[in-house]
């Protein structure tokens, strides 16, 4: 599959780059490694990048990405009726910010078949082979948000829990399996002492750095926290491990891994 290609009509001096990624927050984190690695290498004189415009994009999850150049909103396949229509309405949009940000390459990166995703990013670059080190995820936290989390947890020592999402079957973790931790009142829970949209993903991250326990389902706190270089103490993968090999780290981790609970 062709993933990179350039557009005639547009200047051939430089390669400007519109990157189309209409994928969830916890994707755009699989995503850092290749495009530190392309900035790195300079494979390009520019990089934008189309986040999907419900999840990723309003999320901020890469807005303080050194990485990217511009993040734009586009309208993800997936959200329509077919993905045919979907796919349209983005490509539409997709010629928009290449017209008006003067882009001549266009990339989109279909998370096809069983592999890791993280694998599937540097095919599509051409990276056949990367260093042990280029594999590492990151999230990009800001003082603002670190300041944030620190005024919100204050001096307590806690455990981080996220424990439902309305897009994972089943929503939760069973009831009876975190009722004891929530006893305790030292817990800091997705859902419970704040709400998914109550303020940006960064600052959600920023929360979840300073605990001392992270229990998780398969989501973006479950690859924020590895980026962020902490151990996991519990991810319940409910979709079975054929979905962990896909998401997994490839960098060294601390983690636990349930999928039956």
């Amino acid at each position: 599959m062709e993933y990179i290609r350039r557009i005639k009509g547009f200047s051939e001096v430089s390669k400007r780059l519109l990157m189309l990624y209409p994928h969830g927050i916890g994707d755009c984190i699989l995503l850092t490694p290749v495009l530190r690695k392309l900035h790195a290498d300079k494979k390009f004189d520019s990089i934008a990048i189309g986040l999907d415009e419900d999840r990723a994009y309003d999320s901020g999850v890469l807005a303080n990405c050194p990485y990217v150049d511009e993040v734009y909103p586009i309208p993800c396949p997936h959200g329509y009726s077919t993905y045919y229509e979907g796919e349209v309405k983005m490509l539409n949009k997709a010629q928009l910010i290449m017209e008006e940000g003067r882009y001549n390459m266009i990339s989109n990166i279909v998370h096809q078949g069983r592999d890791n995703k993280i694998s599937i990013n540097f095919a599509a670059f051409q990276y056949e082979q990367v260093m042990k080190e280029d594999l590492r995820t990151e999230v990009f936290l800001s003082e603002e948000d670190r300041a944030f989390a620190k005024e919100f947890v204050g001096d307590r020592r806690f455990t981080f829990i996220h424990g439902s999402s309305p897009s994972l079957p089943p929503k939760d973790f069973p009831t009876d399996f975190l009722e004891e931790i929530r006893k305790d009142g030292n817990v800091i829970e997705v859902g419970v002492d704040f709400q998914p949209t109550e303020f940006d993903i960064n600052k959600q991250f920023a929360i979840m750095e300073l605990a001392d326990k992270i229990y998780v389902i398969d989501s973006a706190f479950y690859h924020a926290a590895h980026a962020l270089g902490k151990k996991v103490d519990l991810a319940y993968f409910n979709r079975g491990e054929g979905v962990y090999n896909r998401v997994r780290p490839l960098h060294n981790v601390e983690e636990t891994i349930e999928f039956e609970l």
